[in-house]
């Protein structure tokens, strides 16, 4: 037990530690507003207002500025059988096709860029350039000797190795609510909230679902910022089948 004296610097000394706590949470506290005031200060000195110049040069880094200083970074295949595709590569002379053995890890030109310009300006009578082709899509035979593609809307079929180049048909302007499949006799698109299937050569239509209604259809692309007619789906590389969904959004407000 603590005796008079004892209790009395017993006492003291956690009023002392009481005191000395108080203090230092105050000093701390003091500090903090200094900072923060000071801080705030320094923002409000060095804030100005925005110029028009200041937002040209931010914009100067927006995407559609600084994709075109990259090549080579972005490769999107487009196969052509199970080990073989094609792809369009930016180079700082513009873009150039690419045909890839996946396979045999073999990696070359799909064909002679400046041959087939040649080719494709006596066939239209207009001057290309070997790396600005007025086409992004190109189409290989099965043997690989020869390739489709469509300027100003008329189709071309290049022959690579006689380096020749014949005009075809104009192109067949396709609905673009209509999802085609692989084999391009199908098309499967959205009535009435339901998916139904068209056959491309006699027109004949087929209803694929029944329950579909408002704002729980069948393949619908409203989801999102955008909106379309275009169903959203993938088709099996047979044309046999079809993998979509039904959105439910019953009861949810607009945005």
């Amino acid at each position: 037990m603590f005796g008079p004296i004892q209790r009395c610097h017993f006492k003291r000394r956690r009023d002392i530690l009481k005191t000395s706590t108080r203090l230092l949470s105050f000093v701390f506290v003091w500090t903090l507003l200094i900072a923060v005031s000071s801080l705030a200060a320094v923002q409000n000195q060095d804030k100005k207002a925005l110029t028009t110049e200041d937002y040209a040069r931010a914009e100067k880094f927006l995407f559609q500025h600084t994709n075109p200083l990259v090549f080579g970074a972005s490769v999107r295949p487009n196969w052509i059988d199970d080990e073989s595709f094609w792809y369009r590569n930016a180079i700082p002379e513009g873009h150039e096709f690419i045909l890839v053995n996946a396979r045999k890890k073999k990696r070359t030109k799909a064909f002679d860029h400046h041959k087939l310009v040649s080719a494709l300006s006596d066939a239209t009578g207009k001057l290309y350039e070997p790396f600005e082709l007025p086409f992004e899509n190109i189409e290989f035979s099965d043997d690989r000797n020869s390739l489709k593609f469509i300027v100003d809307s008329f189709h071309y079929t290049y022959d690579i190795r006689n380096n020749r180049c014949l005009k075809g048909n104009t192109e067949e302007k396709a609905d673009p609510n209509v999802m085609i499949s692989p084999d391009g006799a199908k098309g499967a698109f959205i009535r009435d909230f339901n998916l139904w299937l068209r056959n491309l050569k006699t027109g004949e239509e087929v209803q694929l679902t029944t329950d579909g209604v408002k704002d729980f259809g069948y393949a619908t692309d409203n989801a999102g910022w955008l909106k379309s007619d275009r169903p959203v789906l993938l088709w099996s590389p047979d044309s046999k089948k079809i993998a979509t969904f039904q959105h439910d959004a019953r009861g949810v407000g607009e945005m």
